[in-house]
């Protein structure tokens, strides 16, 4: 009986040695049979799009001035990838003001930064009719006003840093709220008022704290987007600014992928052969139609990832997001979640600290 058993054995032992290997070889390829094909979150994980900025537009006393209500909104941005975030404006509106303030949120947010390790870039006023203005028969007034009031703020700012320098890590740059419209800078007379009114803004920011500019343009009109490339080239020059968030406008349709794709490769060869720096905005929204107001959609997951491709790909620098609060840490729907899951799973593939 024992050598019946000890030859059962053997040939138990023989037939395993052989099957564990075929097995193993089944569970290792296992996952890549089953797993969904062609899914945005899981192609995501095998590749590394470097998103490291995204805009946040404060609303009013949107987020109060609670530390800790800026510092979840951060720590969840840094949780997908962002390190920069763009205070895209601290006063908006047309109402131009001969004593402003800074608005009450604001130091919470640089301490929420401070302790998160985010970066901010600050922007002054945004007016929503800087097109109408700058276009009208009081222009100059209108300059002249609205820097005035800059150099207020842009100095209060100043002094608010000099005063909590430890929050003053936090802060990586000025942002020009007024968006270029490229269609403008192809004007002469507008270009020239353009560029002279941006120009001026930065001064007086860099005056009040040395620091680089960013500035954002869009893509609209029939003009050649090598053209318009060039015109972005001569204004980025003129003004001295040191970032260009370029928005690609896909999802207000203002641009085909075509055309973003062109312009990005453009401007990148134009920014390697100067001292600026250009990064694409990619837009994680469509425009929702069944809506007169102007009102955005989060997109499928699918389509981001597409779009943020295109933009690494051309540009081959950082991407910037608009925007991961809007349409990703603040939408329930199942595209903002979709959304949500592909950036978290990107920010575990990629191999280098943003």
């Amino acid at each position: 009986m024992k050598a019946r058993a000890a030859i059962a054995y053997f040939w138990v032992c023989r037939l395993l040695s052989r099957a564990l290997p075929l097995a193993l070889a089944f569970v290792l390829l296992l996952p890549s049979q089953i797993a969904p094909q062609g899914h945005a979150a899981d192609a995501a994980s095998s590749e590394c799009y470097e998103i490291r900025y995204s805009f946040l537009q404060p609303w009013g006393d949107q987020y109060f001035t609670d530390p800790e209500e800026w510092a979840a909104e951060f720590r969840q941005l840094r949780g997908h990838g962002v390190e920069h975030a763009i205070l895209q404006w601290t006063l908006w509106g047309k109402e131009i003001s001969s004593n402003p303030t800074l608005p009450e949120w604001l130091p919470a947010a640089l301490e929420a930064a401070h302790d998160t390790g985010t970066q901010l870039w600050v922007g002054l006023r945004y007016d929503p009719e800087l097109l109408e203005n700058i276009k009208g028969y009081r222009a100059e007034d209108y300059m002249e006003w609205r820097l005035a009031e800059a150099e207020d703020a842009a100095a209060l700012l100043g002094a608010y840093l000099q005063d909590h320098p430890t929050v003053r890590q936090a802060v990586a740059g000025w942002y020009i709220a007024d968006e270029v419209d490229n269609t403008l800078l192809a004007q002469g007379a507008a270009n020239e008022l353009l560029t002279r009114f941006l120009s001026a803004q930065r001064q007086v920011m860099t005056t009040a704290v040395d620091m680089p500019v960013a500035v954002t343009s869009y893509a609209s009109g029939d003009l050649p987007r090598n053209k318009l490339a060039q015109h972005l080239a001569d204004f980025m020059d003129h003004t001295g600014a040191s970032i260009l968030f370029m928005q690609d406008s896909l999802g207000v349709a203002l641009q085909s992928r075509k055309q973003a794709k062109t312009q990005f490769t453009a401007l990148r060869e134009l920014a390697r052969e100067r001292s600026w720096k250009v990064v694409p905005v990619v837009e994680i929204f469509d425009i929702n139609q069944k809506n007169k107001s102007f009102s955005s959609l989060s997109v499928e997951a699918t389509t981001a990832l597409e779009r943020m491709k295109l933009a690494s790909q051309t540009v081959q620098e950082p991407l910037a997001l608009f925007s991961v609060s809007i349409h990703v840490l603040h939408d329930t729907s199942s595209n903002g979640k979709e959304l949500s899951s592909l950036l978290r799973k990107n920010r575990l593939g990629c191999p280098l600290e943003q």
